[in-house]
């Protein structure tokens, strides 16, 4: 009888052992993308089967994703081998978005979550996407004194696109349009301290201090120093700014030898 109930007790502690292995099987199909009748099929074929299993395995893999989306990356390639915790594909809904704006102090009193934004775009100039404010953030920078506002936008016919340039109006605010005068940003250089820009004149090349305002997309505002009739250098500002700087240098040193 003593026999007996060893026999019972190691019996009992194998179905646990068992037990749990089978549940962290199961566990690890399922983050596979794996539902439950596939998994019973497999195991009702398991118990039919006789010495090498093997063959039950199936010689491809459905990953099924969580969601409903577009596969916007892939970090894997056909024949790599992957461990579970691999990040192969990364899926995003994009019918609707998060817009991160740079709203300037000023605008504080006017940001609220829940209220309705516009969005522009320079690439659907005749559209305007309307979203609401979900976030505020709370620090100001303090360089450029403006605060990241976060917009939920719908986005139908899914025109826009992860990290476009946008630019944004809270409905009800929008100001008449006034023309601004903006250089690629690009083009302005900071030159003992001040911004300026390089123009093309008859003899080749002069520069020229301006007053720079705020970030327009990939431009600069630029408020005061040009008229809007010189024809301002972009490519190649940077090298003209060390040719410049090289001649300025030069000029002070043989200053000083005389």
């Amino acid at each position: 009888e003593a026999i007996q109930q060893r026999e019972y007790q190691r019996r009992e502690s194998e179905l646990e052992a068992a037990t749990t292995e089978y549940g962290l099987a199961e566990s690890q199909l399922h983050s596979c993308g794996w539902g439950h009748p596939e998994i019973d099929a497999l195991v009702a074929r398991a118990g039919r089967g006789i010495g090498d299993l093997s063959d039950l395995v199936e010689p491809t893999l459905r990953v099924t994703s969580p969601i409903g989306g577009r596969v916007i990356t892939r970090d894997v390639v056909i024949g790599e081998h992957v461990h579970p915790d691999k990040l192969l594909f990364t899926v995003s809904d994009l019918g609707t978005l998060w817009a991160t704006l740079d709203a300037r102090e000023k605008d504080l009193p006017s940001l609220a979550v829940g209220a309705k934004v516009s969005v522009i775009s320079e690439v659907y100039r005749d559209r305007r996407f309307q979203g609401r404010v979900s976030r505020v953030g709370d620090v100001v920078d303090e360089k450029l004194r403006t605060i990241k506002v976060r917009v939920e936008v719908p986005n139908p016919g899914l025109l826009l696109k992860p990290n476009m340039f946008i630019s944004a109006v809270l409905d009800g605010r929008q100001a008449p349009a006034r023309e601004v005068l903006a250089v690629p940003d690009a083009a302005v250089q900071t030159v003992e301290g001040e911004p300026s820009v390089f123009v093309a004149t008859d003899d080749g090349f002069a520069l020229r201090p301006v007053v720079a305002g705020e970030r327009i997309g990939s431009s600069r505002a630029i408020l005061q120093g040009l008229d809007g009739t010189e024809r301002v250098v972009v490519a190649g500002a940077f090298t003209l700014k060390a040719e410049w700087l090289k001649g300025a240098f030069a000029s002070d040193e043989h200053g000083h030898g005389k």
